[in-house]
């Protein structure tokens, strides 16, 4: 995995052990494969310390303005 490579190519204290790999794997696995690749295209050249999952999935909803109906429903 590119991630672990990039990972594994910083000096020793920033590495991955075995056990962070596994660790990681048990969570990015619930990932889309468009979502891992986004994450890790964005880690590396961002130069994080970890994988995250893309913005969408934060669980912010994107916020819209109060419609008529809103109003009339008293939200």
């Amino acid at each position: 995995m590119e991630w672990i490579d990039y990972k594994n190519g910083l000096p020793k204290s920033k590495r991955l052990s075995n056990q962070s790999v596994q660790k990681l794997f048990d969570r990015v696995i619930k990932w889309t494969d468009a979502e891992l690749i986004e994450s890790v295209e964005a880690s590396i050249s961002n130069g994080w310390q970890g994988l995250f999952p893309p913005r969408q999935q934060f669980g912010r909803k994107q916020l819209t303005g109060a419609t008529a109906e809103d109003h009339a429903k008293g939200f």
